[in-house]
């Protein structure tokens, strides 16, 4: 062994021992040397020993005095200037010979080592060493069975709660939890076993942490990284990559765990990326700060779980499990009173006692003197000034106790940011190419550290990050308390010197050894001048690239690693001048533009690892020469030069394209017999060159005798075909040769992935293959004799199999082989095989992906997963084939079945189960709870009171009063007294928030509106996006409305409780169980009878099963009389052996519902608190019908009560919900009530009236009843009650028969008792909404005249610019309303699913008009019937929908228009608006008589958002149109405007724009046009505009980046400038159309477009 391996001179830190190894190879070739020289020489190594040993000495002190740490820095610092010197004089002396070169060095420092000797003598610390204690070190073997701390922390912190809490998805509103608590307590550890468990039921899910100061971009892009599986745009910045974050999260159920966060204004950031929604997404935040967990949580403090320390149970369970494998194992009975008195000194922190703890682990002989020590030393180390907290204590004295050898490698790792994920092979060759690592007798440097790197994981020091397949840690975290330590003693000793964007003004040391710059996300960042850098032997850079410093001054350097982003600014990156850097042994480029590496490297002779991850120009040709490159990793599709055979010392290769490089280089590869590691990669369409390259690589593997890992992957990604490569391929095209199978491989790892090539059957070259322990293969087929191959395979740890054609049988997996199998991953389109007992005995880990079709269903309940007795984890999704509803039916059933299969497993596993279609994940199917859990409180939506949906309408009203208010009181400009009333309004405001319930709705509502609007008249938006004060700020009008609204809410602070307004007296507590009385007159119900009672009585023993039949309908359709006609049929209790009624809407709880259906079938038991209708009705043939049910979950639920017991039972559900219905009924038995046809209803209705169907013959009445037919919709209820309205002695003359008809709504909100039923049924179905946004929502489709063709997309884009609802829930509320059967479904798009055109049920018209004007959502002016106002002591009119054009009625509004929020107006022409100035919403549709003068007029509704000009007889736009700056939506469609100018272009919340125009002309571009584009314009639809040969406006698409949806009419007119003849206008017109289409390609890959011909002139349309 050569001096430089020398252990006791590689224990030593730094370059010491290699520089003692340098002077011994020095004298070995003395012999030539001067004898005065040699003696010089000897006597500088003698002493240079001497130095060398009382370094050693002080460092094995516990506490070296002061001056001893003195004189060692200087020692470190002088044996760096000599290993400097040594390198310096190679450089510069490279053909002389060593004596001169070790003249020149003896020479320069022979005086500096004589001084640091006199130096220890004047210090005089020599003396005092005999009496300083001295540190522990155990450096043992690790003993015992270590506990899993994960698993104490799991069962005594809250583990349960915040699993609950993110089970609930009954709201479906996104979650924010946070984990609290001290530095140490466990917070990560919790965190990320929920994340673990939780996190396959989500489609989006990511962990990332932060820092005291994170870099952002980094935070993001990680977050970016997990949340969408591919890297971000090379050129995002942080907005960039919020904004994409957060729409690709938007209508997705993700789970977000962001770790360790340290200021509320970290959380304010990040927050931003995570979209509301509603589908039951989770965050989960871990904080050591108590205020910025409530920032997290929105201050909702039942969201904060505090982390409490381990009791002292769980400590010593933990410390003795490390240190000895249990408590009982410890030898000596002395030696547990000290570990009880170190366990407390831990103070319960699992930090603390796992690093404690292996202090003891790896001590070799236990004495009771070593754990005394230990115990003495905690107490001493709290006078250390370092020490702070008791977490600091211990690892300072677990620092303090590492073996020499650890010490600087742990150091080393604070090159890295505090967040960074640090892998383990990156980190291994850094410590080799520093020089820490010696050889050790049959290893090499390099498995000597992954030791290294082992040893620290298990002492706790590391934080594991990823595992492989056996378990070893691949990447670590380092925990931020360690680093807090590391970063002083690294501070301390000049070990490393951090230069971050924070402290760049911070003092650093003369002589900078190693530095790592962290300059993150900032761009102005800069190197502080004046620094000594030409000393640093390693450069971590992470930042901006322009911030980059010249990296030709570090001539020393050793280590170079480049973390580099650029902007668009930059396209390249210059790296030739590292040719010039001779010492360099490790370089890592990760950057997004394109390196320029030298055109030579071979000045690199000492270089080892070359990693870029960024496009590389070119590979120097003569990076074949370097004789010590053990590690060549370049990106996908880089042609590496010819003669890379000669690279005989590679191990890692990577990646190497079949295609890209040429067939010699592919025959080359078979010359790398030190090779261990191969990436190759190849695109998926295949080529000429890739078919051999592929061809021959099988054949390598005889050649390459120690090559472990083999990787195939996809260079691109191109959906074409995948290759398919016969079974003998890979292989000359007959397997392995002879002497390949004579001699087996010693590959461990084969990953041929699906994407890059799928073998036509199973190779049989795998037998060989004894060490392999991975394999991951696609295959064609898969027979029983490939899974007998497999099973051959001794070392087998994780397989996955892809199939891409199902086997005609399952296979069987027995009891022989698989015997060490942990990981299975298994895809094909049905689960194909069956584990018998016994097999795969260890596999812990199991993913299963398989598809559904229509033709049959895929269940995995006999494939016999619960025989894996050593399961841990299960992941499975089941893959929709097709987009049919029978897919659907037969996914979810496939999963219901693979959850029964689990539930049989002893030790439950992680289940993750998700039903997703081809390409997005959906929500995961959940299973119904027991019955026992149902009577736990699972709540049933009944009729409301009002006030907890008047609370949540109130208090979103003032929230974004209050927003405005904050925002105004930041102008400049406020009179003090304004000021001061706008603080005294906003404080009143937020007490009135919290204490809602004691004002009168309807007040509260006008006084949010009233000070909206008066603070909206204060602020101006600019042009340029900005806000500013209104010039009439200082007018008197502003200070006296401010005070009149301070006035108004003193006033309504003194009013009495006024109650709660709701609009109806007779609400009631539930609904009427049905109409007995009316029953008996329904027309058509023995027909309907009869079809229900073909679904409910069995007719045969066919199908026994339990069948769940759904009666959906609107509201008064006849649902409950229906069931009750069922309930009381003959026929029907005949064939039951007992039948039950309930109502679910009259029960709270379902617990409550099914003890009332246990009363009612087992009366004689009485009364009782549970039920057990499992034993009640577990050998009977039972009927339950359960009225009106509103929720999926709650029917589920109550089916999940009910025995199968296969006896032909039934239960009946009816329901307004469709979404309710298929649910209940699994889409099978779906009753569906259709409303009365004319005959039917007019049969009905005279029935009612006269006991008999005939109609009568006097004169009008039947003209005159006609109005109410139409108004009653064919709805038996409502034709029930106006009958019983005309039958109570109010006549039967035309007139009143007129009247009824006419006036419906005001009769029907008259609370008369004729109406009593239907008008509880409305009540009862406006009550059942889930929320107030979707009350409000539906109140305002009053604004709509009856008949009304109601347009999804209109009606989305009105509700936003009113406020309503956000943009983000306004489609989920639209559909919510169809699915309730509320809104009459006309007309669904083609391509979606969604409905895009509807009407309203008349009698809900009728009803909505009469509440809605009850609650001021909008005032009718209609051309039949009085003016439908507010009640006179409520307010002004806000929402004004004209219907009717009558002189008188436009005087009874133009009064109050001044506080119009939203005018529209339906077949009549606009008055004056002057005085509307508050209008967020104007729509004209179909208005003629628009002069200029009130076009020009607009302009001055600064506050306009939604403007509707469509159909009208405007031909051109008012010219200060760019003074509505708050304007979203801008319809002109089917009007005369044939051009815009560029205020509309460049109106900044202009995201919808419709029409048919030709855009302005621009001759260039501007940088003010571009960045307005880029970076302020909002513009999503474009809909659309006319472009020609010559009209063609590249700007607008290419520039806007949130265009969405483009509609282009082509339109071209033969120039002047082009002949006219056919066959220049038919190239002119090929020309144009090609142009259109590339610029709708180039502008956005997802973009919608569409392209129209305006005119007949060339083509069809494109």
């Amino acid at each position: 062994m050569d001096d430089d391996d020398d252990p006791t001179t590689c224990a030593l830190p730094g370059a010491m021992g290699a520089l003692l190894a340098k002077f011994d190879s020095i004298m070995a070739s003395a012999n030539s040397l001067p004898s005065d020289f040699k003696n010089k020489v000897e006597s500088g190594m003698h002493r240079t020993k001497m130095i060398h040993k009382l370094f050693v000495d002080l460092s094995e002190l516990e506490d070296p005095p002061l001056m001893a740490k003195l004189w060692m820095r200087e020692v470190q610092e002088l044996y760096h200037d000599m290993e400097d010197k040594f390198a310096f004089h190679a450089m510069d002396d490279v053909g002389n010979n060593t004596i001169e070169m070790a003249r020149k060095i003896v020479d320069f420092f022979e005086a500096r080592v004589q001084d640091a000797w006199e130096r220890q003598k004047i210090y005089g610390f020599r003396g005092s060493l005999a009496h300083q204690p001295r540190r522990f070190v155990s450096c043992g073997p690790r003993r015992g069975i270590p506990t899993r701390h994960e698993d104490l922390i799991e069962d005594h912190g809250p583990m349960e709660d915040i699993v609950r809490h993110i089970a609930i998805e009954r709201d479906e509103e996104l979650r924010v939890a946070c984990i609290l608590g001290v530095a140490g307590v466990g917070k990560t550890t919790l965190a990320r076993r929920i994340y673990q468990n939780v996190r396959g039921r989500f489609e989006c899910r990511a962990f990332v942490r932060v820092t005291s100061y994170p870099d952002m971009r980094r935070l993001l892009t990680s977050l970016f990284i997990q949340i969408q599986r591919q890297q971000p745009h090379e050129n995002w910045d942080a907005n960039d990559l919020i904004r994409n974050i957060a729409s690709h999260l938007e209508n997705k159920r993700y789970f977000i765990l962001v770790d360790d966060i340290h200021t509320a204004s970290v959380w304010d950031i990040v927050s931003r990326a995570f979209p509301v929604g509603r589908c039951s997404s989770q965050i989960i935040t871990t904080t050591q700060v108590e205020d910025v967990a409530m920032a997290c949580c929105s201050y909702l403090s039942e969201y904060i779980f505090h982390m409490r320390p381990l009791n002292e149970k769980h400590s010593r369970q933990l410390f003795f499990g490390r240190a000895f494998g249990c408590e009982d194992d410890c030898p000596i009975d002395q030696l547990r009173e000290v570990s009880y008195e170190i366990i407390r000194q831990c103070g319960g922190l699992p930090l603390s006692i796992v690093n404690i703890a292996s202090l003891f682990e790896c001590e070799p002989v236990m004495t009771m003197e070593h754990w005394k020590h230990i115990k003495n030393s905690l107490c001493s180390s709290l006078n250390k000034d370092y020490i702070s907290s008791g977490v600091e204590k211990v690892l300072y004295l677990v620092y303090n106790n590492l073996p020499p050898h650890l010490k600087p490698l742990l150091l080393y790792l604070n090159m890295y940011p505090a967040d960074y994920t640090i892998n383990k092979d990156d980190l291994v060759k850094q410590w080799v190419a520093e020089g820490f690592v010696c050889l050790v007798e049959g290893q090499d440097r390099e498995e000597v550290a992954e030791g290294y790197f082992d040893e620290l994981i298990s002492r706790g020091m590391l934080q594991p990050e990823g595992t492989n397949c056996h378990g070893q840690v691949s990447s670590c975290t380092v925990h931020h308390a360690i680093r807090n330590l590391i970063s002083w003693k690294s501070m301390e000793e000049n070990f490393i010197t951090i230069m971050d964007y924070f402290q760049t003004s911070f003092g650093f040391p003369d002589k900078v050894r190693r530095l790592s710059v962290q300059f993150g996300g900032a761009r102005g960042a800069s190197m502080p001048v004046g620094i000594r850098m030409s000393q640093v032997r390693s450069l971590a850079f992470f930042g901006f690239i322009k911030c980059l410093p010249s990296i030709v001054k570090y001539k020393l350097l050793r280590v170079l690693v480049l973390h580099i982003w650029a902007d668009q600014d930059k396209t390249t990156f210059d790296l030739t001048t590292i040719s010039e850097l001779y010492l360099l042994k490790f370089l890592k480029i990760q950057c997004n533009v394109t390196v320029w590496l030298p055109e030579k490297m071979g000045n690199l002779e000492f270089l080892e690892t070359l990693d870029v991850h960024a496009r590389v120009k070119d590979v120097p040709s003569d990076i074949v020469g370097l004789k010590r490159l053990l590690h060549l990793l370049l990106p996908s599709g880089t042609a590496l030069p010819d003669g890379i055979g000669e690279m005989i010392s590679l191990r890692t290769l990577g990646y190497f394209d079949l295609t890209s490089n040429l067939e010699n280089n592919a025959l080359n590869l078979g010359m790398l017999t030190n090779l261990q590691e191969l990436h190759l990669t190849c695109p998926t369409a295949p080529s000429g060159r890739q078919l051999y390259n592929i061809d021959y690589v099988g054949s390598l593997l005889s050649k390459l005798s120690n090559v472990k890992s083999l990787t195939l992957v996809p260079s691109g990604s191109s959906q074409e075909r995948t290759l398919v490569v016969a079974s003998s391929g890979m292989s000359n095209n007959n397997g392995l040769n002879e002497e390949a199978a004579s001699r087996p491989p010693l590959i461990e790892s084969l990953q041929l992935l699906p994407q890059s090539c799928i073998f036509s059957s199973f190779p049989k070259w795998l037998r060989p293959l004894n060490k392999l322990y991975i394999i991951k293969i696609a295959v064609r087929e898969l027979s029983l004799s490939d899974i007998c191959l497999l099973k051959e395979l001794p070392a087998l740890t994780a397989l996955s199999l892809h199939v891409q054609t199902t086997p005609s049988t399952s296979i069987v997996i027995g009891q022989e082989g698989f015997q060490v199998l942990r990981f299975f991953t298994f895809r094909c389109a049905l689960v194909c095989f069956i584990i018998q007992k016994g097999a795969m005995p260890r596999v812990e880990r199991i993913k299963i992906r398989f598809c559904v079709n229509q033709e049959g269903l895929s269940s995995c309940a006999n494939a016999g997963l619960d025989n894996l007795t050593s399961l841990k984890e299960i992941s499975a999704k089941v893959w929709r084939s097709g987009d049919g509803y029978l897919d659907t039916r037969a996914a979810e059933k496939a999963e219901f079945d693979f959850m029964a299969t689990m539930k049989k497993i002893v030790n439950t596993p992680i289940i993750n189960v998700r039903c997703v279609e081809a390409i997005a994940p959906t929500t995961v199917f959940a299973e119904s709870p027991s019955p026992s859990q149902c009577t736990s409180g699972d709540k049933i939506p009944r009729e409301d009171s009002g006030t907890g949906d008047r609370v949540s309408s109130a208090v979103h009203i003032i929230d974004i009063v209050l927003g405005k208010i904050r925002l105004t009181m930041k102008q400049k400009g406020l009179s003090i007294h304004i000021k001061g009333a706008l603080r005294f309004i906003k404080d009143e405001l937020e007490m009135i928030k919290h204490t809602v319930n004691k004002y009168d709705e309807l007040q509260l509502q006008e006084l949010a509106y009233d000070i909206e609007d008066v603070i909206d008249g204060l602020l101006i938006p600019e042009p340029s996006g900005s806000i500013h004060l209104t010039s009439a700020v200082h007018h008197f009008q502003y200070p006296v409305r401010i005070d009149y609204i301070k006035e108004r809410i003193v006033r309504l602070e003194k009013q009495p409780h006024k109650g709660v307004h709701t609009g109806s007296e007779s609400s009631g507590t539930g609904r009427s169980p049905g109409y007995s009385t009316e029953e008996a007159y329904l027309v058509g119900m023995e027909k309907r009878k009869e079809e229900l009672l073909d679904l409910i009585v069995p007719l045969s023993t066919n199908q026994p099963q339990l069948r769940v039949v759904s009666i959906v309908g609107c509201i008064g359709v006849g649902k409950t009389a229906l069931a009750r006609a069922i309930y009381n049929d003959s026929c029907a209790s005949s064939h039951f052996d007992c039948i039950a009624w309930v109502v679910a809407s009259e029960c709270k709880y379902v617990g409550e519902l099914l003890i009332k259906i246990a009363e009612i079938l087992q009366p004689e038991v009485g009364v009782t608190k549970h039920a057990d209708l499992h034993c009640i009705l577990a050998h009977k043939r039972y009927l339950v019908i359960i009225d009106d049910v509103q929720k999926a979950k709650v029917c589920k639920d109550i089916v999940a009560a009910f025995p199968r017991n296969c006896m032909c039972s039934r239960i009946i559900v009816t329901t307004s919900v469709y979404s309710v219905a298929t649910a209940c009924s699994f889409g099978r038995d779906v009753y569906t009530m259709q409303r009365l046809n004319q005959e039917e209803s007019e049969s009905l209705f005279w029935r009612m009236v006269y006991g008999k169907e005939s109609t009568p013959c006097w004169y009008g009445t039947v003209d005159a009843s006609q109005r109410i037919f139409s108004k009653c919709d064919g709805l038996p209820l409502a034709l029930i009650s106006v009958a019983k309205h005309l039958n109570l002695g109010n006549g039967l003359d035309k007139d009143h028969l007129e009247d009824v008809g006419q006036n419906l709504g005001i009769y029907l909100a008259g609370k008369t008792l004729a109406f009593e039923e239907l008008n509880r049924a409305l009540e009862h179905c406006y009550d059942s909404l889930p929320d107030d946004r979707h009350k409000e929502c539906l109140l305002y489709l009053s604004i709509f005249p009856k008949g009304y063709l109601i347009k999804r997309k209109i009606t989305l884009r009105r509700w936003i610019a009113e406020g309503l609802v956000g943009a983000q829930y306004a489609s989920k509320i639209f559909d919510e309303l169809i699915d309730r059967n509320i809104v009459m479904p006309v007309f669904t798009g083609k391509c979606s699913k969604d409905v895009e055109r509807c009407r309203m049920h008349s009698i809900m018209l009728e009803f909505i008009i009469q509440k809605s004007s009850s609650k001021n959502i909008v005032t009718l002016i209609q051309q039949h019937g009085p003016l439908c106002t507010p009640h006179s002591t409520v307010g002004s009119v806000r929402r004004l929908s004209i219907q009717s054009s009558t002189e008188k009625s436009f005087h009874e509004v133009e009064d109050e228009s001044t506080a119009l929020r939203s005018l529209s107006i339906f077949n009549s022409n606009p008055f004056n608006l002057q005085n509307c100035m508050m209008l967020r919403l104007l729509d004209l549709e179909g208005c003629t008589s628009l002069g200029r003068g009130f076009a020009e007029g607009l302009c001055s509704l600064l506050l306009l958002r939604y403007l509707s000009l469509r159909k009208t007889d405007i031909n051109m736009l008012p010219t200060q149109i760019y003074k509505l700056q708050c304007l979203e939506t801008l319809d002109i469609r089917e009007t005369q405007v044939k051009r815009l100018t560029m205020g509309v272009i460049m109106l900044p919340k202009l995201a919808n724009l419709f029409g048919k125009f030709q855009l302005p002309d621009i001759p260039k571009v501007t940088k003010e046009l571009s960045d307005f584009f880029k970076r302020k314009s909002v513009l999503h639809t474009l809909s659309g505009f006319v472009a020609n040969s010559r009209h063609s406006p590249e700007y607008v698409m290419l520039l806007a980046r949130k265009l969405k949806k483009v509609e282009v009419w082509c339109n071209d007119s033969p120039g002047s400038h082009v002949p006219n003849n056919s066959s220049s206008s038919s190239q002119r017109k090929r020309t144009f159309l090609g142009k259109i289409k590339r610029l709708l390609e180039l502008s956005r890959g997802s973009m919608c477009h569409q392209l129209y011909q305006a005119t007949g002139k060339f083509g069809q349309p494109a």
